[in-house]
């Protein structure tokens, strides 16, 4: 696995961009842990795409959840990452192997840091 490319406008932007790799590193990768995400998102942060209902960090993590009981071997892998300002975003890709029967896709993931 090669390293997300990173752009970057600033130092700070920079490490807000390290820290959203973080982020992937500890949620979204292959150990699919969601006790840290207290630590990642804010108690006021709202989930715009929240089909759950529950659009702060629990229905995250329950939309975490069920996703990683349906792709158990998935994870995000970051492919490049932009950041200005406080303002981060990610290009990622869902990968899950071919014998779990899900396609590769790619997403973003615009991520505020400030």
């Amino acid at each position: 696995m090669s390293e997300p490319e990173i752009r970057a406008d600033t130092d700070a932007a920079a490490a807000n961009a390290a820290r959203i790799l973080e982020f992937f590193a500890a949620v979204l990768g292959p150990a699919h842990d969601t006790a840290p995400l207290d630590g990642f998102l804010a108690a006021d942060f709202v989930d715009h795409d929240a089909a759950s209902g529950d659009s702060g960090p629990a229905g995250v993590r329950t939309k975490l959840d069920g996703l990683w009981s349906v792709l158990a071997d998935g994870h995000y892998l970051p492919l490049q990452v932009v950041a200005a300002g406080d303002l981060v975003t990610v290009r990622s890709e869902l990968v899950a192997p071919a014998a779990s029967g899900a396609p590769r896709c790619r997403s973003h993931l615009p991520t505020r840091t400030g």
